[in-house]
């Protein structure tokens, strides 16, 4: 089960035809740890969200869409 911020991130890297591992070794992470942010397994730190908004996020809209999931998913 995905949280509201893991849908989001899922679906913004699908849209962006980038996989789990491009995307977690392009941030800094394995992908077993980014899968389990996506799931809710893992807590999302301040550091790890700026990564992931400055990885995916094309403009503000898009950013301020990822920070409001990842609060909801707390």
């Amino acid at each position: 089960m995905l949280t509201p911020f893991g849908k989001i991130v899922r679906i913004m890297r699908m849209d962006l035809g980038i996989n789990l591992k491009c995307m977690a070794e392009s941030i800094g992470m394995t992908s077993s740890y980014l899968s389990s942010i996506e799931t809710g397994k893992r807590a999302i730190t301040p550091q790890i969200l700026d990564n992931i908004v400055s990885y995916l996020a094309k403009n503000d809209e898009e950013s301020i869409r990822l920070r409001e999931a990842a609060r909801d998913s707390q």
